[in-house]
């Protein structure tokens, strides 16, 4: 690999590298307490989601679209009381809720990259939302992705709350939202097999 070291800053520093393709792309590399890795540097996942992603590809398959709206709701929700009650700053949470508002209206869902089935109670999944949801509320603020500067994943998008708690939440939530369709579709069923009992 060929890097050119571009931007330092605490948590992050970008560099260009030459893929297998043998075309350059921008990264970012991003530490923890484990060491570092590189991201591209559009990514608004983080660290955690790509080692989680790394260790618990058991299924090659994403999320399903009603389960990242469902958690994106008790995130909303959580920064919304963590708010009121005086745990995250208006501008920190209002920036948390706007970024929420976008994945409920489809956007940014690509950036849910864990796998479907997961060890540890829905850890990486969590993350994987804690850190789409604090980078977009940092860019809002006009930080930078990687940085947290003014919204970190953990600190304010995760404050009060546990991923054994946050995913089975959001379970119930996807699943009473799929069941409507399902219902629909029951109905459906129903209607067609009297038509051919008549």
């Amino acid at each position: 690999k060929v890097a050119q070291n571009l931007q330092k800053s605490a948590d992050f520093v970008l560099f260009f590298v030459l893929d297998k393709g043998g075309i350059y792309m921008r990264v970012r590399i991003e530490k923890d307490i484990l060491g570092e890795k590189e991201l591209p540097l559009d990514a608004y996942y983080g660290i955690y989601t790509l080692r989680g992603k790394e260790n618990f590809g058991i299924t090659k398959r994403g999320l399903n679209r009603q389960m990242i709206k469902g958690l994106t709701v008790v995130k909303k929700a959580a920064a919304k009381t963590n708010m009121d009650n005086g745990f995250l700053t208006p501008k920190q949470g209002k920036a948390i809720m706007l970024a929420c508002d976008e994945i409920l209206n489809g956007r940014l869902h690509g950036q849910f990259i864990t796998d479907l089935i997961q060890g540890g109670g829905g850890i990486g999944m969590n993350m994987n939302a804690n850190e789409i949801i604090a980078n977009r509320a940092n860019e809002m603020l006009g930080g930078t992705k990687g940085s947290y500067e003014y919204v970190h994943p953990l600190d304010h998008v995760n404050f009060g709350q546990s991923s054994n708690d946050d995913i089975q939440t959001a379970g119930k939530i996807a699943a009473i939202r799929m069941s409507k369709k399902l219902l629909v579709e029951l109905k459906k069923k129903k209607n067609a097999l009297n038509d051919k009992k008549e």
